[in-house]
């Protein structure tokens, strides 16, 4: 198999498309997990792509596929292998590193890093290992902030605790997942057939066959961008570290009215993840902001009917979907 592999590397060299078809393999890693495999494995150790920092970013995105968010477990281990400084893959990122005016992708990605920290905190020694030592450090320092949050110095009246993080469950992730591919594939079958379809009944300027299309066309564009934007922002609630005692995106939060009465229970989650239980409530919601940072013991006042209600902070659990 690697020599057919090998063989069919060098033809395609050979018709001057190699850097165009490398580009669409890096640019689609989740859907060609085994081709950038391929160029992360073999691929760079027969000089390609060329040596060129643009080159070197394409890489390191699909890297980050293969480790965050990989089609199968049996891809993120080998692309876990390649994380060696004296790799072909090590030693392409420390020579052509990538400059600093380009970190931005990679940097937020990190912070927002929607996999198991017992990967990403390899993957940051390993760039701190090939020239990429500063990239490393903005990333960790955002987590040593975080944490500092966590431990009680941060603001719970802060609007934006997560610093432009979207925390969700993997629950409410993955079904936004799933709309983005179902518009998307919508976006390159359907609605193309159905523009098609209206061309051939003849006068555009009355079509009102091809006017629907094309409006649907748009209104599906428009979700495609908003989706693929949220996404980017994703930080997952069964990622969050969560500091016992501290009601914060999976915890159970049970009050108990000032003056008396039933206690009251809330379970505190990310945006979208209402549909997971009755009592849920997102951190951005009014109480959800409420609620954030607050510890046992503690009162916390709550919107009740027109007016407000204080309550006592009696317990609080973690609980994960």
């Amino acid at each position: 198999l690697v020599t057919i592999r090998r063989a069919a590397w060098a033809r395609l060299a050979e018709t001057g498309f190699l850097p165009e078809a490398l580009r669409t393999v890096l640019s689609e890693t989740p859907e060609r997990p085994e081709a950038a495999l391929h160029v992360l494995e073999e691929g760079l150790e027969q000089g390609q792509p060329p040596e060129e920092p643009e080159w070197t970013g394409l890489l390191l995105g699909a890297f980050l596929d293969l480790l965050e968010r990989p089609p199968r477990e049996t891809h993120r281990k080998r692309a876990l292998a390649l994380l060696k400084p004296d790799s072909a893959w090590g030693r392409r990122l420390a020579a052509v590193p990538i400059p600093e005016e380009r970190w931005d992708p990679f940097t937020l990605r990190l912070k927002r890093w929607q996999g198991s920290d017992r990967v990403r905190f390899p993957l940051l020694d390993f760039l701190r290992e090939t020239n990429h030592r500063d990239l490393a450090d903005v990333v960790e320092s955002h987590r040593v902030r975080s944490a500092a949050r966590l431990g009680g110095k941060m603001d719970a009246g802060e609007e934006d605790p997560f610093d432009g993080d979207l925390v969700m469950t993997r629950a409410t992730l993955e079904r936004l997942q799933e709309e983005r591919r179902r518009v998307g594939m919508e976006l390159k079958t359907t609605v193309p057939r159905a523009i098609q379809k209206a061309r051939e009944l003849g006068d555009l300027r009355e079509n009102a066959e091809y006017k629907a299309a094309k409006d649907k066309q748009a209104t599906l564009a428009r979700r495609f961008e908003e989706l693929d934007a949220l996404l980017r922002r994703v930080r997952l609630v069964e990622e969050l570290e969560r500091a016992p005692g501290v009601a914060w995106p999976g915890t159970r939060v049970v009050l108990k009215p000032a003056g008396g009465g039933t206690e009251v229970t809330y379970w505190l989650l990310g945006e979208g993840d209402q549909s997971l239980g009755r009592d849920v409530v997102s951190y951005k919601a009014v109480v959800g902001q409420a609620l954030f940072g607050k510890r046992v013991g503690e009162e916390v006042v709550l919107p009740d009917g027109e007016g407000t209600r204080a309550y006592r902070v009696v317990r609080v659990e973690e609980q994960l979907p």
